[in-house]
């Protein structure tokens, strides 16, 4: 799939959310599967990603207010109140992950997991190093204030690791693996996040010295299937401050 048909896929089957604030009980499905997601997630984003990419017309998406979870949804859904869920022939699947597996193997369209066995072991390396950056991302975040320079050495190596798995597929294409694949679709949502943070707070450009990095999210954005999912800046700011703030 080249670039031009992945830009029409996000225009043509650009979801529609609705609100669940005013239900007070489990609405009626319209379509052949219902995803269940917070706009402002970045798990439930990838799974939204994901979802675009496939190109899944007759599946429902629904926005859940993660500070307000309605009592339906703890009920009927997801007891722990884990957000994304997806919806399908009477089963309910959580985790992220999970759901874009399951996506793969019912539904058609593009594989979202490469075939190709040579690029198995380094979807998954990558995607194990995604819960490491995660984990160390928000560990530095939590201690007190760092400047900029403080910053950088704490994370910048993480950032130069994602420059360097980037150029080992560089001649293949512009994405990790070279070819688009769930990998980039799970890294997109943190790293717009991180982009976002760490310019406002630090003025830390993640980007910089960093080229590879820099023109994988550049080519990223003028995908439709990611572009429709993004989030307000402003929000990113004022949910990871109430993360922070726990």
């Amino acid at each position: 799939m080249d670039q031009l048909e992945i830009v029409e896929l996000g225009a043509r089957f650009m979801p529609k959310m609705a609100s669940s604030d005013s239900y007070t009980s489990l609405p009626t499905s319209t379509g052949e599967a219902r995803l269940y997601v917070s706009t402002s997630c970045p798990y439930s984003q990838r799974v939204w990603i994901a979802k675009n990419y496939k190109g899944v017309e007759n599946m429902e998406l629904l926005s859940i207010n993660i500070l307000d979870k309605p009592k339906w949804y703890i009920e009927k859904i997801s007891p722990f109140g884990k957000i994304p869920a997806l919806e399908h022939n009477g089963k309910i699947i959580v985790e992220s992950l999970d759901i874009i597996k399951y996506m793969d193997e019912k539904f058609s369209g593009p594989k979202l997991f490469l075939l190709d066995s040579s690029k198995q072991a380094m979807t998954y390396d990558l995607l194990r190093y995604l819960d490491a950056l995660n984990n160390h991302f928000f560990n530095v975040l939590k201690r007190k204030p760092l400047n900029k320079i403080q910053l950088g050495k704490e994370i910048g190596s993480y950032f130069d690791r994602l420059e360097g798995y980037l150029g080992k597929c560089c001649k293949q294409g512009p994405y990790f693996l070279g070819s688009i694949s769930v990998v980039d679709f799970s890294y997109l949502p943190f790293i717009e996040r991180y982009n976002i943070i760490l310019q406002e707070i630090y003025c830390y450009d993640i980007f910089e010295k960093r080229s590879r990095l820099s023109q994988w999210f550049k080519i990223c954005n003028e995908l439709d299937i990611y572009t429709s999912t993004k989030s307000n800046p402003r929000m990113v700011i004022n949910e990871m401050k109430r993360v922070l703030e726990r």
